[in-house]
């Protein structure tokens, strides 16, 4: 009974597939789209990591996973971002619902620093979203990644360019993010096990507004000569206000 039940377990993994049975149902993760949610079957695979192969940046690839991402800093869980194309603009994040003291950027040095801090978040049952960018890995290093990932309950996310894409990859999930038009992006399906690698949906990026901030409510001195002002000033004060708003 106890072999049976390990071999129950043991094919609920998302990197094993029984190819006469195309209708497994895997633990998931719900995307916040229930069209996307309908075409993975329930969502995003848990303990896998999830590829997400886009044409070029700011099409609207974050909108893939932000509701993922507001989701689960809002229950106070960890979320990494390992190497980001571009400086997040934290009241953006914030105005769309991510709690930022839950959220860490990760700017690595080097090939084998990434790999590390890719590895370590995840065994740490950290969400992790992270950009290949100029780093080349082959399907060892990236199995790695894998593995960790079946040891935490959450997926891992990995953005790459479709210019970079390699045929072989370890991920459970392999997407190919375009733009049809407008505040609009074409989620076509590379690689997931009992599914049809044509399957594909258009969803609506995210649009959110964010707060202008008046010029005389940042927290930091409008003017660089301070004497003119009569206002005491001390950089140390004002550095560790910055910090801790």
């Amino acid at each position: 009974m106890q072999k049976f039940s390990n071999l129950e377990s043991l094919l609920t993994r998302h990197d094993i597939w029984r190819g006469h049975n195309r209708s497994i149902i895997k633990d998931s993760l719900t995307t916040q789209y229930p069209e996307l949610d309908d075409l993975l079957c329930g969502g995003w695979p848990r303990q896998a990591l999830v590829e997400a192969n886009f044409s070029r940046h700011g099409i609207g690839e974050l909108s893939l996973i932000l509701p993922t991402l507001v989701k689960h800093t809002q229950k106070e869980g960890l979320c990494v971002l390992l190497d980001p194309p571009y400086q997040p603009y934290a009241p953006s994040w914030a105005s769309a619902g991510i709690k930022l003291e839950n959220l860490f950027v990760i700017h690595s040095k080097c090939r084998n620093e990434w790999l590390w801090s890719a590895e370590h978040s995840i065994r740490s049952e950290v969400l992790l979203v992270a950009w290949i960018g100029q780093y080349k890995f082959n399907y060892s290093n990236l199995r790695r990644i894998q593995l960790a990932a079946t040891e935490n309950y959450q997926p891992a996310f990995l953005y790459n360019h479709l210019k970079r894409i390699s045929l072989y990859s370890p991920a459970a999930l392999r997407l190919e993010i375009n733009n049809s038009k407008l505040h609009e992006i074409k989620i076509k399906v590379i690689k997931f096990n009992g599914l049809n690698s044509s399957s594909q949906v258009r969803l609506k990026t995210y649009i959110n507004d964010t707060k202008r901030i008046l010029l005389h409510q940042l927290p930091v001195p409008i003017h660089n000569n301070h004497k003119n002002t009569g206002l005491p000033f001390n950089p140390n004060e004002t550095q560790d206000y910055i910090l801790n708003t």
